[in-house]
C-alpha cells in the first residue's frame, strides 16, 4: 500500500508542485517594481475557455497518436492474436505508459 501512495505520489504530486515552485517568467525584482504584472492572472485570462480547449485537443491527439503508435506495434507482432501471444495488454500498458512518460 505504501508503495502505491509513493508510486502516486512521485508521478503526481510532485511535478506539479515542482514546477510551481520554481517556474518564474519573470525576475522577482521587477515583480516587486510593477505589481500590476500580476493583474493577468488575478483576471484569469490566461483561464479562458478557448485555452483549455485547446489543452484538450492537444491532449487528445497526443492520445490518439500514442495509442496508433502502440497499436501497430503489436499489431504486427501478433500481439492481440489468440495463437500468437506477446504479452497480451500488460506489455501494451507498458508501452503505452512509457510513451506518455
Amino acid at each position: 500500500e505504501l508503495q502505491l501512495i509513493g508510486f502516486n505520489l512521485m508521478f503526481s504530486a510532485l511535478p506539479i508542485i515542482s514546477y510551481g515552485l520554481f517556474e518564474q517568467h519573470l525576475p522577482p525584482t521587477l515583480l516587486y517594481e510593477k505589481p500590476s504584472l500580476y493583474k493577468e492572472s488575478a483576471k484569469t485570462n490566461l483561464l479562458h475557455i478557448k485555452y483549455f480547449v485547446a489543452w484538450m485537443a492537444l491532449a487528445l491527439w497526443n492520445c490518439f497518436v500514442i495509442f496508433l503508435f502502440d497499436f501497430s506495434l503489436f499489431y504486427d507482432a501478433g500481439g492481440f492474436n489468440a495463437s500468437q501471444r506477446v504479452g497480451g495488454l500488460w506489455c501494451y500498458g507498458t508501452v503505452a505508459y512509457t510513451c506518455v512518460i
